[in-house]
């Protein structure tokens, strides 16, 4: 009678050292599985509908929103060496709702992404600094938070012996929830031709 009851203890035993063993094997294995991100994909349609501003002297098409504009004055240098893409008409905006996208192309004078002084200056100042890829050339990207809940962003990409500054800001919380995906497909639009 002793023996038949310590059978069942030793194949209870038997049973849990191999769940156990089991178990470690298969989170081992599973573990080192590469994990999978997931994959944000545009649609193939997304720019259906928006207008396109091709750039012959700076080299580049950007696209934007069929309700935004495209502002042709009070630009300093004036277009095509700098131009705004923005939410609302080509008139003041007192209310301050005015979402854009600023896009300034000069003349780089020998200057590279690493030397460039106003890089520099904004990483100084307290702009976060991220390496990107812009139309497949190398880019800096330039943020900072607003106390707001808001970001004040900036991408600088060089090509063709030329600097091209994307600028645009988000002024609060609110403003970045409703705005911030727009403005990403605008940045995501630009596009070199030569």
């Amino acid at each position: 009678m002793k023996q038949g009851g310590f059978i069942p203890v030793i194949i209870l035993a038997a049973v849990v050292i191999l769940a156990g063993v089991g178990g470690t094997a298969y989170y081992v294995h599973s573990s080192r599985q590469p994990k999978t991100e997931p994959v944000f994909q545009q649609q193939e349609n997304q720019y259906e509908n928006w207008q396109e501003y091709v750039n012959p002297k700076y080299n580049y098409t950007v696209k934007y929103p069929p309700d935004w504009f495209f502002h042709k004055t009070g630009l300093n240098p004036p277009p095509p060496a700098s131009i705004k893409l923005s939410s609302v008409e080509e008139k003041p905006d007192l209310a301050g709702n005015e979402i854009n996208v600023q896009i300034l192309s000069l003349p780089a004078s020998g200057e590279t992404l690493e030397s460039n002084a106003e890089i520099q200056s904004l990483t100084g100042q307290g702009h976060g600094k991220k390496t990107i890829t812009i139309s497949g050339e190398p880019a800096i990207k330039l943020e900072k938070a607003d106390p707001e809940g808001g970001v004040e962003s900036s991408i600088y990409v060089y090509h063709n012996g030329n600097v091209y500054r994307l600028v645009w800001n988000l002024w609060n919380s609110e403003i970045k929830r409703l705005y911030e995906g727009t403005l990403q497909e605008i940045i995501n639009s630009f596009s070199f031709t030569d």
